[in-house]
């Protein structure tokens, strides 16, 4: 009965599958579609298998597919052609830890939200946050914050709102 039980929970906690499909047109049209206009592509360095590992240890469980894509072809960088709110996209690993995914993990989250990790910031005050609840499991969600420049700790300005069911969806080909 007790196995039956965890069983239910490890099933109840774990992230849905992101649908094929949606995982599947973000790595065939996205991927090739940002890579031609890239700006500061693997600024910090190739992807580290490693780091990656170490990271799903540390948040007990792995990446969206669409975003571990992104991650391993470009591990941080802007597109420039492609439209998306970001002013500044965190890497796997990087020799700076503030500009690592790894130090995302211990940022705290805003009220009342938990497992959320930092994605990105844009070129305001705003933080993009990536769900690793089963719920919402991929989703971007965008807060504005600050830090205080005495103590370090983070403030919230508002209520986080949704942005979008994922990261593959968040980027889409302008026209030229």
């Amino acid at each position: 009965m007790k196995s039956l039980i965890s069983s239910f929970f490890r099933r109840a906690n774990s992230p849905p599958p992101i649908p094929d499909e949606r995982s599947e047109h973000f790595t065939k049209v996205m991927l090739p579609a940002m890579g031609a206009e890239m700006e500061l592509r693997n600024e910090f360095g190739e992807f580290e298998e490693s780091a990656y590992e170490r990271f799903k240890q540390e948040a007990g469980r792995a990446l969206p597919p669409d975003y571990e894509a992104y991650l391993r072809a470009y591990n941080g960088g802007l597109p420039r052609q492609i439209r998306h709110p970001f002013g500044f996209l965190f890497s796997m690993q990087t020799q700076e830890m503030e500009a690592s995914l790894l130090s995302t993990l211990h940022w705290p989250p805003p009220p009342g939200k938990t497992n959320w990790l930092v994605i990105g910031r844009d070129g305001a005050m705003g933080l993009y946050f990536m769900s690793l609840n089963a719920a919402d499991f991929g989703s971007i969600h965008s807060c504005f914050a600050f830090s205080d420049e005495m103590s370090g700790e983070m403030s919230y300005m508002g209520e986080p709102h949704q942005v979008s069911d994922s990261f593959g969806a968040m980027f889409r080909v302008t026209n030229r």
